[in-house]
This record gives C-alpha cells, structure tokens and sequence, in this order.
C-alpha cells in the first residue's frame, strides 16, 4: 500500500475516547468523551469534546474518506453511541501489524507496545494507565482534565499516523479493508448487546451461592464427591476415574490436565462427564455472576475480533456465548422481537475437504452426517445404520474425523473414544485408507511451513512458524483460519443485506428480527451464510442449521437444559423463602458478591 496513490479524498486518522455511564459496572453503551483526529493529506488537526452531550450529527470526515485507526472496534462502539454512520472504508492498524508476528507473537498488542517493537517513540504506559482512569472516573471534568484528555486523544492519533508511516508499504489495501470492515462491524455488534431476562437474571445473582452450593450437592455423589468444602478435589477425581476404568490426560507434571477444553474432549468419549464439566464451568466462569447486562437490559462484551492466532474473536470473559451452556437460557427476545442462532453444520470437515480437494471427505459432508458416512466406509456402521442405532460408534468416528484435522495421534484418539490405542491406530488407518488426498494435503501444509516459514488463508491471514506451531497442527491451523474467514465473510454480507447481527460464535451468528418476520429472516441469514462459504471455498458451500427464539419465549441449549431447570427450581425455593421471612430480617443467603466464598 502506497500513502501517495490512495484513491480517497480524504484519510482520517482517528481515536475516541468513552467509558461506561455507570462505571465500575459495565453492559451499556459507551459514553462519549473525545474524538480526535488527523487529516494526514492536509495535515489538518481537530479535538472534540463529547462528553457535555452536544454531539454534532456527523463526524468531520466526508463518506469517502479512508478511516485509519488502531483496534477500530472500540470507535465503532462510540460512533454508534454518537449516532454516527458507518465509516465505508476502515483500515484497523492492530490486525495489519498484529500478521507480522503472529505466530510467534499472540494478537492483540497494544498501541504502545506495537510502537515500541518498532522503535517508534510513545507516551509511557503510566501516563496511558492515568488519563485511562481521569476518563473512567468520569463527569464532571475540570478544564484542565478537558484539556489533559482531549491532548491524550490526539496524543493516540499522532502515535498511530506513526505506526501507519512504518508499515503501510507491507499492508495489502484490498485485504485489509476487508478486515477493517470486519473489526468495525464486530464493535456494532458488540453494541447492540443480546436480550437477557433481566428479572431471572437479577434473581440468579441474587441467590448465587445458594445456586453454586445446591449444584454441587447434586452432582457431587456421582464423582466420588470431588468437591469438599466448596474445593475441587483431585485425588478424589482421580480414584472415580479409576473405578470407572477412565483414561485421563495427564500434565508432565503427573497430575490430571483439569482445564475446560480437556473436559471438553473428554466428555465427546465419556457423555456421563457432563454434569461435572458443565458444574466446573459454571463455578470458574460465573464465581462473582457478573455479566455485563445493561439497563436495557441487553448484555454486552467486546468480541475483540481477530485476536487469536487462527484470526478468530476471543470475546471478554463476560460474553454470554462463553457462558455455561445452561446459563444461555437468560438470552429471551425482547417484546415483539424474535432472534436465530444459525450455524454451520459440520464446518470443519467440509472445510479440510475443500481446502485438500478430497472428493471423498467432500462427499461425507455432503451425505448430511460425515460421521456415519465414515462409519459406513470403514466397515464400522452397516449400510443403514443411523445415528439412532449405532450412537458409540457414530460418536467414535466423529472423534477421529474431527482429530485428524488436530494431528491428533493414536493416544490422544484412544482415551477420547475410550478404547486401547490398537484400536485407535486401526481407526485412523482406516480414515487414511478413506479420505487419502486429505493425509496428501496434511503433508503438503507441513512443506509450505518449512519452505516458506509461514502458512496463509487465501484471504492472507498469517502465522509464521514457531515452536508451537508443531506439523500436527500445521493443517488444522489452515481449517480454523479458512472458518474464521468463512465467518467474517457472513458477518459483512449480513450487514450489507441490512440483517440485525447481535453475535457471533466460532461457527455461528445469533440475528434479530421483529417476531413476524424471523422465519423469513432466518431464511436469508441461511442463504447469506451458505454464499459467504462458497466465496472462501471456491464455490463448496456450507450448510447451516436454524433455531428459531420466539417473541415470550428463552434461547435453550439442550446440553443445559437439565441443570438450567434446576437453577430454577432452587430460585423459586429460595424466593418463596425470602417471602415468607418476617420484615426487616435479613435474607436467608447473601450473594457472591457480598460473601466473597470461592468455590473454584
């Protein structure tokens, strides 16, 4: 990308500034403060002070311009606050510098250390960390505090005309508009929040230590009573596992690998995990219950797009998506309004098919269930087995087909599918005999690292070779990344196509409709979906699945319903509690927040 032949009148450099209304709580749209920004074919310099509520109805800049800034979800978040439009093209500083390391280097860096690792010369970190607090802290400003953040403001705008000066020769314009695009409409998204049921919300904080305590008396007996005092109890994990002839992951150290995507997988082999992964989850994740719901009662937290080495979102901690399966349940439309979860079905493997031109995988995709097309050709499944009447061996072949695409050998395969790792090898020998241009293009991906030092999706996001980028995971890096791709693609159609996107998950996008029209929306999303699949994938397209929430009715998970109707037996018991209490005593449980008890 060259500065000199840019084809835009104008090219903005833009920063904002802007905290939660209700600081420390967050869950809101942002408040306003500043907007600072440099013309830089001008040179031209303008401060804006926001946070008095005069807002202009537009931004200085024209619609044609190019907007330049680092992490452009955050502005997005705050023109949306200012009833701004859209920016038609964006550059997103923080992705373009972020490919030149990553790999070795996670996304995500900040300003200052991007600035740093580059020797340009930045404001210190604690200035940055004592004008972030002056903001935070919030109205009324004093003169001189207007002064101090509006020089900051522009301080962040001068910084990244810096940075956009020392690496704009090695920014492909057409690639990173796509994903400057992206990034903006990732804030939007983040700013029109998910429907919460508030008043169920607000009586699970209420009651949350009751909650934690009575889940852990009901699942506890059925793992040999791992928790003890509100603790996790390895040893006593250990012995169940023993008695239940389960194979566990174990760390170099000796001891069980416990974090969340091992009990994850674990639970793929072992269905009767479940009620403890989920109970697990459910205490890590939500130990104070705090997600962010605003007084709109629509819950909120940064996507924080493309911050992962595959060039996926890693939302905050607070993201209802993240949440525990059961406490999806909370997510119910607003009056008169209806939402979709629509998701791609199987999306890995028609992805490996199509980036290996293995017809075969191709064709398991597109039987509808890969897993029992697999099944069927490894000699596993009969002709017309279903998933009905071979689910053990259905859930087996899923495991492979899926952990091929990991580089997952035939140890890890063994204790995922429970069985001896003779098995496991013959599984596996197997899907080579199956899919053999897949195993073909797994070794031609490991080549182009070692040749090339780095591998890249056809849209050219990056990861350069690294130490944890080992030959198994070489390929399954390029699947991950051509979804992520596959993802933003369906999110900028979706708001071209005016469709009312409210999140996004991995594989996944959950869209907002008025109750009557939702069925014809969830239609579109589908189709939408399916040709943003087919542009990545050179014209294979995905299939997505549809469920429908209601105008009255709760988003369910069905991996949670069971502990979702249990959380709401236990509230009701503890309402009807608090009723009958004499006046002025003081309730029979306080929440988290009030106690402090950790029961990780």
């Amino acid at each position: 990308m060259n500065l000199d032949t840019l084809p835009f009148p104008e090219l903005w450099i833009v920063d904002t500034e802007f905290r939660p209304p209700r600081y420390p709580v967050e869950g809101d749209p942002v408040q306003p403060v500043a907007w600072c920004g440099l013309e830089l074919l001008s040179g031209r310099e303008m401060r804006l002070w926001l946070a008095d509520g005069e807002i202009p109805p537009a931004p200085p800049h024209g619609p044609e311009a190019l907007i330049v800034a680092y992490a452009a979800a955050a502005e997005a978040g705050c023109y949306a606050s200012c009833g701004w439009p859209k920016p038609r093209y964006v550059l997103d500083l923080m992705p373009e510098t972020d490919l030149e390391t990553n790999g070795p280097d996670r996304p995500m860096a900040g300003l200052l250390a991007s600035l740093r690792k580059r020797g340009l010369s930045s404001m210190t970190s604690a200035k940055k960390h004592d004008m972030r607090e002056t903001i935070l802290r919030g109205p009324p400003y004093s003169e001189e505090e207007r002064e101090q953040i509006l020089h900051y403001c522009l301080e962040d705008v001068r910084a990244t005309a810096q940075l956009l000066g020392a690496v704009h020769e090695r920014i492909d314009l057409d690639q990173a508009l796509l994903r400057g695009d992206y990034t903006w409409t990732c804030g939007l998204i983040t700013a029109r929040g998910v429907p919460i049921d508030q008043p169920t919300h607000d009586a699970i904080r209420r009651h949350w230590n009751t909650i934690r305590a009575r889940l852990i008396e009901d699942v506890n007996p059925h793992f040999g009573n791992c928790y003890e005092s509100g603790s996790f109890r390895e040893a006593r994990f250990a012995a169940w596992l023993e008695e239940q002839g389960i194979g566990w992951p174990r760390l170099p150290s000796g001891h069980l690998d416990l974090k969340e995507k091992t009990f994850r997988s674990m639970t793929e082999a072992w269905p009767q995990l479940r009620p403890l992964s989920y109970l697990r989850m459910a205490l890590a994740q939500t130990r104070a219950f705090k997600l962010p719901v605003g007084m709109d009662g629509r819950a909120r937290a940064e996507l924080l797009p493309m911050a992962t080495k595959t060039g996926r979102c890693a939302p905050k901690a607070g993201y209802i998506f993240i949440q525990p399966a059961w406490l999806r349940s909370l997510i119910k439309p607003a009056p008169g309004m209806a939402v979709a979860y629509v998701d791609y079905s199987s999306e890995e493997i028609a992805i490996a098919g199509a980036l290996a031109e293995d017809a075969a995988l191709l064709d398991a995709y597109a039987s509808g269930d890969p897993y029992l097309a697999f099944g069927r050709m490894a000699g596993i499944i009969p002709p017309n087995g279903t998933k009905a009447t071979h689910p053990a061996e259905r859930a087996r072949c899923k495991s492979c087909l899926l952990g091929t695409n990991y580089g997952m050998q035939a140890r890890s395969l063994a204790i995922r599918i429970g069985s001896t790792e003779a098995a496991a090898e013959q599984l596996l020998a197997q899907h080579r005999r199956a899919f053999p241009k897949f195993w073909e293009w797994r070794k031609r991906a490991v080549l182009r690292m070692q040749l090339h030092g780095h591998l890249q999706t056809a849209f050219g996001w990056v990861q350069h070779a690294h130490a944890g980028l080992s030959d198994r995971s070489a390929a399954n890096f390029l699947v991950q990344a051509t979804g992520a791709e596959i993802l933003k693609a369906a999110v900028l159609m979706l708001e071209e196509e005016g469709v009312r996107v409210l999140a996004t998950v991995h594989d996944a996008v959950l869209v907002e409709a008025p109750d009557h029209d939702i069925e014809d929306v969830a239609e579109r999303t589908g189709a939408i979906m399916a040709e943003a699949s087919g542009i990545v994938l050179g014209g294979i397209t995905l299939r997505t699945d549809a469920t429908i929430v209601r105008d009255g009715d709760r988003y369910r998970d069905e991996r949670g319903i069971d502990t979702w109707d249990l959380v709401m037996a236990i509230v009701h018991e503890a309402e009807l509690a608090d009723l009958a209490r004499p006046p002025g005593s003081p309730p029979a449980t306080t929440s988290a927040q009030e106690e402090g008890e950790n029961y990780a």
